[in-house]
């Protein structure tokens, strides 16, 4: 379906059903269905034959990792692209180097907590993905007056001084992410995300 095709759809919708449609794509269990299960079930079906004891077989084997775990979700990633993520993922805790030291130290247990660092960046990662997808799909092809008619039904939900919507269509985004984050900060209080 062409861009056109999409928009016109969604512009013969009213604020309330494309609000609709987002929180339901947004939805925690939604979420946790499509990304962060698959995700934990990669990282306990992940296997590798030897604890890694130099640097090229670190990298091939969380390299492996990223892509396994690509490959289930239906996505597709180079190698080189795989590293950069792995990189940027360490880097938010030990460090790159700093998990290569520990996993080649021949403890198979460092190299099960750095897959599961690399697993909580990749939920992190997709979801971001996905959030980004939604709003470029659903929200921002629809008319200017359908944005601001969704800003009132978000802020009449959340009653404050807001003041004008129109000040707030062009960040349909955020308010949708900050209503979603309260909700799924109350579902991470009631439930475990951990993939044990």
């Amino acid at each position: 379906m062409s861009g056109d095709s999409q928009k016109k759809i969604w512009n013969t919708m009213n604020s309330s059903e494309v609000l609709t449609e987002v929180r339901a794509l947004l939805d925690h269990d939604k979420l946790k269905q499509l990304i962060d299960e698959p995700i934990c079930e990669c990282m306990n079906k992940f296997s590798w034959d030897d604890v890694p004891v130099n640097t090229p077989q670190f990298n091939r084997l969380v390299i492996n990792f990223v892509t396994f775990v690509y490959d289930q979700l239906k996505m597709d990633i180079s190698d080189h692209d795989a590293f950069s993520l792995v990189v940027e993922a360490l880097n938010q805790d030990n460090g790159y180097h700093g998990a290569l030291l520990d996993a080649i130290s021949g403890d198979k247990h460092s190299v099960e907590q750095v897959v599961g660092i690399l697993a909580e960046y990749l939920k992190d990662h997709t979801r971001e993905r996905y959030f980004k997808w939604v709003f470029n799909t659903k929200i921002e092809p629809v008319y200017w007056k359908i944005k601001c008619e969704m800003v009132n039904i978000l802020v009449s939900e959340h009653p404050a001084n807001f003041g004008d919507s129109k000040l707030f269509a062009n960040h349909l985004d955020i308010l949708i992410r900050s209503q979603m984050g309260i909700k799924e900060h109350l579902n991470e209080i009631f439930s475990d995300f951990s993939c044990t």
